[in-house]
């Protein structure tokens, strides 16, 4: 580590980045900071291997521990982590809290597996997570501020709510109002998470949860936009619901247009937000207003429009690792199409081996032609 950053100020100092006194100010920084780190490394080493000896002596004798007391133990030790995370509480270390935050929660819900085990609870898995969620939000939004925290709640609430959600449906017995719920909770999660990103207190008081809901709302959106499109391989009647969830979609749509729509003022970002979220929802829908259309030409020219449409975004926040991302796709995409129009040589040997050398030269030339897109998107913009 400290040679690659030896060797790295080294050519920043030749391409006259920083000077030689610059450099050496870095290393001696540097080397101060990384004194001690060995020995603290092995005292963790040490502190571990106790840890896994004392768990491997419990796990050996086990069955020969008495119900209760298995469960008071693990009471104790979720109670002596809850009182370490106390005693972080207003230090400077957020990221050790919110480690021993995911810590704390894996213990209740291995604790509520224990309960349920000795006094034989027959309870389903979506319940148990619904209870583990009530136990352990309170201490996690209380105590919890950064990602390290945030990004496996928001996880696991988003499976918990999905689960019991298919779970109560699936009782209905009506598969078309059950789809018609889904469908459109997840058509309006993206927008709902990112107005909660937006929320002054959280950007404030829990910059992790802020950005977390921001980052889910902004990849969501392009993920479903993706994966609707294969929807014009295998048609769907219309259902009982069909008319209603289009007007849902719509109405979203709607409101997205109002409420992300950009103010005077504001910086671009906010524009290409809003373009982003409504060109996503538009795509979205679309399976949804043709249910009987089955085109996968279709399929292949929304696909390569909407991701030089994200190009296109990328170019304009000046971000080359969206444009790259997007280029490629619409480039593998291509040879998708490929595949799928001259399908029938691929049954014959020389069908193979002209896709593989078409794959390899693609392959080879995936840089080049990443470039000559990005110059074509620029062109565009320009």
């Amino acid at each position: 580590m400290f040679g690659g950053t030896r060797s790295k100020l080294k050519h920043w100092e030749k391409a006259g980045l920083i000077t030689a006194e610059q450099r050496s100010g870095i290393l001696s920084y540097e080397h101060t900071r990384k004194q001690g780190k060995l020995v603290k490394d092995l005292a963790t080493v040490a502190v571990i291997a106790i840890f896994l000896g004392v768990l491997s002596l419990v796990a050996a004798n086990w069955y020969a521990i008495p119900s209760n007391l298995k469960i008071l133990m693990h009471f104790a030790l979720n109670i002596g982590v809850m009182a370490y995370i106390l005693r972080l509480d207003g230090q400077e270390k957020p990221i050790l809290k919110d480690i021993c935050l995911v810590g704390l929660s894996g213990l209740f819900l291995t604790f509520i597996a224990l309960v349920g085990q000795i006094y034989q609870l027959h309870g389903d898995i979506q319940t148990t997570l619904l209870v583990w969620l009530g136990i352990c939000t309170p201490f996690i939004w209380f105590y919890g501020r950064t990602y390290t925290i945030a990004l496996p709640w928001l996880g696991v609430f988003l499976i918990t709510l999905y689960m019991n959600l298919f779970f109560y449906l699936d009782k209905t017995g009506n598969d078309d109002f059950a789809s018609l719920i889904l469908t459109s909770l997840t058509f309006y999660l993206p927008f709902v998470v990112l107005l909660l990103a937006r929320i002054p207190w959280l950007q404030e008081h829990k910059p992790g949860f802020a950005q977390t809901f921001h980052r889910l709302g902004l990849y969501v959106p392009a993920i479903m936009a993706t994966l609707s499109m294969f929807m014009f391989y295998e048609p769907f009647p219309e259902a009982q619901y069909w008319g209603t969830q289009v007007t849902i979609m719509a109405a979203g749509l709607f409101f997205v247009s109002l409420i992300f729509k950009p103010r005077a003022g504001d910086e671009q970002e906010s524009t290409d937000l809003w373009y982003y979220l409504l060109v996503s929802g538009i795509v979205i829908m679309l399976p949804f207003c043709l249910p009987s259309l089955e085109s996968g030409v279709l399929a292949a020219v929304v696909f390569v429009g909407y991701w030089i449409f994200i190009a296109w975004l990328g170019a304009r926040m000046q971000s080359s690792q969206l444009m790259d991302w997007a280029i490629r796709l619409v480039i593998l995409r291509l040879f998708v199409i490929y595949i799928e129009v001259f399908g029938g040589m691929l049954l014959t040997g020389v069908g193979l081996i002209v896709s593989g050398i078409i794959l390899l030269v693609v392959l080879k030339n995936l840089g080049r032609l990443v470039a000559v897109g990005r110059k074509l998107v620029r062109y565009e913009i320009g």
